[in-house]
């Protein structure tokens, strides 16, 4: 025993390489975990002998170590309140490195309004974010309140229900944080016209800077506004461009996916490339069609035939 241990420490980790009599010996085991520089794995977990697996002092200990083990604990702890307030709480305050799997945590506790709060606002404060609405009790998926907190954490509405995606003041938060969320609202709210003006600013600011990114998502009516059409042509237009004056080294990697799924611009392209004997991007031109539902088109098929 003595001499394991002193293995253990030397190594930092490695519970899952002992005897199965010492992963069973409960002070064994905390005296290691309470070593500063001690880690323990998914293995190690679940090498642990199932009784400990039930014992809160030392699931709190493995807890602190890598919360990511939440999901292998007892299905008893799991849907221990008390034990995961604390666990969290320590979590929060120690970790340099958020672990917490929303989806791996007991339904009761996503049910939970108080419990989920208390993730997102330890969230918030550690500046990161939330991507597991999905993951929220279906009740909460009607709670303005929640949905508010994980519209501050980068996620969007889309799993949230009508009673949230109808509430004009939730609308107006998540179309400044991202426009995609303007396809979640209510029919109503999508034609507001306070809603549509806040809606169009903020596509014309993310179109400017990520094109490929929004464009793909936006209404097919705002497509048509002046101001956001506009941007598309000039992205169509100065494409062709750097095809002609030769700043396109990978055509299918280089222009964005949006344009090249265009049959009017790729008919441009190829136009531009057989006129100024481009040959360099016909394999390019192939392979991009490969993966491509123009390569279904007569008309496209017939001219990529006529290629070198």
């Amino acid at each position: 025993e003595d001499h394991a241990k002193e293995v253990l420490k030397k190594h930092t980790y490695g519970i899952k390489y002992i005897s199965d009599r010492l992963r069973k010996n409960k002070n064994f085991i905390i005296e290691l975990l309470k070593l500063d520089v001690f880690y323990v794995d998914e293995e190690d977990m679940q090498s642990i002998g199932d009784s400990l697996k039930d014992d809160k002092e030392v699931m709190e200990l493995v807890l602190t170590k890598n919360f990511a083990l939440y999901k292998n604990i007892s299905s008893n702890l799991k849907k221990d309140k008390v034990f995961f307030k604390k666990a969290l709480k320590t979590h929060f305050e120690k970790a340099e490195f958020l672990s917490l799997t929303f989806k791996d945590l007991d339904e009761s506790l996503r049910n939970d309004k108080e419990i989920v709060i208390s993730i997102l606002n330890g969230l918030i404060e550690k500046n990161s974010y939330f991507y597991d609405s999905h993951s929220l009790g279906s009740n909460l998926k009607k709670d303005k309140e929640i949905a508010k907190k994980v519209l501050q954490l980068e996620d969007n509405l889309e799993n949230f229900d009508k009673i949230v995606t109808s509430d004009k003041e939730i609308a107006l938060i998540a179309l400044k944080n991202d426009p995609i969320n303007y396809k979640y609202l209510s029919e109503n709210l999508k034609s507001d016209p306070e809603i549509l003006n806040i809606y169009k600013e903020n596509v014309i600011s993310k179109l400017n800077k990520k094109f490929e990114r929004y464009w793909g998502n936006l209404d097919e009516k705002i497509k048509l506004e002046p101001e956001i059409k506009k941007i598309y042509d000039e992205k169509y237009k100065h494409y062709l461009t750097e095809i002609q004056v030769g700043n396109i080294d990978h055509f299918e990697f280089d222009i964005p996916r949006i344009l090249l799924e265009d049959k009017k611009f790729f008919l441009d392209a190829i136009k531009i490339i057989k006129e100024d004997q481009l040959d360099q991007h016909y394999d390019s031109v192939k392979s991009f069609l490969e993966m491509s539902e123009l390569a279904n088109d007569d008309e496209i098929a017939k001219i990529i035939k006529k290629f070198k």
